[in-house]
């Protein structure tokens, strides 16, 4: 089957014209969001983990209420039990950093 609108192929032209173009630009963008998650994930290591579990389940509570506080603190504690916190303060980072940017 045909493509009728090839929709692919003229994104596809359009990105590979930027970046041969203007990849300059995109390195510097790129350089600056790394830059900020870097300073996030720095900051937030440097929290200590049971207050930013206390930070996480009392805005679970002031938000939403207790039943949910009592989940996040159940799922925080499995997340550092599992030895996954670093992994996980880092996903926040880069999330918050990409949320924040845009």
């Amino acid at each position: 089957m045909s493509e009728i609108i090839p929709l692919g192929s003229w994104v596809d032209h359009g990105v590979h014209y930027l970046l041969d173009h203007d990849a300059k630009t995109f390195d510097s963008i790129g350089k600056v969001i790394e830059t900020f998650a870097a300073a996030v994930e720095h900051g937030l290591q440097a929290v200590p983990m049971w207050a930013l579990i206390a930070i996480f389940v009392g805005i679970g509570l002031w938000r939403v209420g207790w039943r949910f506080a009592a989940f996040v603190l159940a799922a925080l504690l499995l997340i550092y039990a599992t030895g996954f916190w670093d992994q996980m303060v880092i996903t926040l980072g880069l999330t918050y950093a990409v949320v924040d940017v845009h």
